[in-house]
């Protein structure tokens, strides 16, 4: 049997059944219920139309999308953020690698903490080194090597106020080293230096400058179609490969069993019979006489060819023919002079005899003297014959055969030594052999 308690419980619980299979067009729990919590569709809800949803109209975007800055040194970048919407996202903080956030064409990025050292383009030398302001891998500019300018033998310097590979120019002409020769050329910047030397001795010839080139030319020996003796053989002047004229040895006068002469400017084989002149000079003709050589002690005068009382002496000397060889000291410091003869070829004589007319002023030490030489003046005997005392017009017969018999290349000499001194005249030299 029901009691009345029971009867009360079963009506509730039937109600309640009731209330949970009710009409859902009406029950606040329908899932249409704007707000009903478990409902998809409510404003609240994480549905995906909830206003926090990304297709949710309700949110602004705060930047475009891909762009960036520097927030102190994080990279911040525009992105899509949880709210569906574009928002600045913090990313890469570039103090974490000692690097610094920069931008760059627009775009923040790390970079190493650097600063500009020059002006782009901007030039310096080091040295011989030109270097170039350019962009660096740190993405500040700084000074690089562009080009070591002694590459191309130039140097670095200033070129209208810009540092450059400029010119070094090691010449403005030719040069001779002796007998090497070098010309000044350009090279392809403009810039001149000295070429290939060439040895004009090996050709036989002399260096000579002219402007910017060193020309190897001829050092001529002689005088075209000329000859003398060199022992017993006679020499003809002749010009070589190159056009140069030189001695060339012909005929040796031994191999008849005769001797080289002189005949006025012409060698020819003579057979030794009695009495022949082997030089004669009056010193009538052009100065130096061909074959004669003077030597000059460094001072002030010299020998001289003299035909006019204005040489000191001149007119007192009686004997001379007309032209003299004359050499003062009067006025000079030291002095000493040489006036030297061709070489005469005295082979197959045993007499050999030098005559001349002298007249010799002394005062204090002057000294005048006679020297031979028997191999072409290369060595001396000094002082054959000598004179330190007044001396005038005088004719002088030597026997010189003890020096000079059956020797090939015999030279004379009249040496003159002498301090603030007078003069000496000579004339009318001859060598005679038999």
């Amino acid at each position: 049997m029901l009691t009345k308690t029971r009867i009360i419980s079963l009506v509730s619980c039937l109600f309640m059944l009731s209330c949970a299979e009710g009409n859902t067009s009406n029950n606040s729990n329908n899932i249409n219920n704007s707000n009903n919590s478990n409902n998809i569709n409510n404003t609240n809800n994480t549905n995906i139309n909830n206003t926090n949803n990304t297709n949710n109209t309700n949110c602004t975007n705060e930047c475009n999308i891909g762009t960036s800055y520097c927030e102190g040194a994080v990279v911040t970048t525009c992105q899509t953020g949880i709210s569906g919407c574009l928002e600045w996202i913090a990313g890469t903080d570039c103090a974490e690698s000692s690097m610094v956030c920069i931008l760059n064409g627009g775009n923040a990025e790390c970079s190493v903490n650097c600063q500009d050292q020059c002006t782009e383009g901007a030039t310096v030398c080091q040295d011989s080194v030109l270097r170039v302001c350019e962009t660096q891998a740190s993405g500040c500019l700084d000074f690089s090597d562009s080009e070591d300018c002694a590459d191309s033998l130039r140097i670095c310097g200033d070129v209208g106020g810009v540092a450059a590979c400029m010119c070094n120019d090691s010449c403005t002409e030719g040069i001779c080293n002796g007998t090497s020769s070098s010309d000044c050329v350009a090279d392809s910047w403009g810039c001149y230096h000295l070429d290939t030397a060439i040895d004009c001795a090996l050709t036989n010839q002399i260096c000579q400058v002219n402007g910017l080139n060193a020309d190897c030319v001829c050092d001529d020996q002689c005088t075209s179609g000329t000859s003398q003796c060199s022992g017993t053989v006679i020499q003809t002047c002749t010009a070589d490969g190159n056009g140069c004229l030189d001695w060339s040895s012909g005929t040796d006068c031994a191999s008849t069993s005769q001797i080289c002469t002189l005949n006025g400017s012409t060698a020819e084989c003579t057979t030794p019979t009695g009495p022949v002149t082997l030089l004669s000079e009056n010193f009538d003709g052009t100065w130096v006489p061909t074959g004669w050589s003077v030597y000059d002690g460094a001072d002030i005068g010299t020998w001289v060819k003299c035909t006019s009382t204005s040489c000191e002496g001149y007119d007192l000397f009686t004997l001379k023919s007309n032209g003299v060889a004359y050499v003062n000291s009067d006025d000079f410091a030291d002095f000493e002079e040489g006036l030297s003869s061709p070489t005469f070829n005295c082979t197959g004589y045993s007499t050999v005899t030098l005559e001349f007319d002298h007249y010799f002023k002394y005062y204090q030490d002057a000294l005048g003297r006679i020297d031979i030489s028997t191999n072409g003046g290369s060595t001396w005997t000094t002082g054959i014959r000598q004179w330190s005392s007044n001396t005038y017009n005088v004719h002088e017969t030597i026997d010189i055969s003890s020096y000079a018999a059956n020797q090939a290349n015999v030279k004379i000499r009249f040496y003159y030594i002498a301090y603030f001194d007078w003069y000496w005249i000579v004339d009318n030299v001859t060598v005679t052999a038999q």
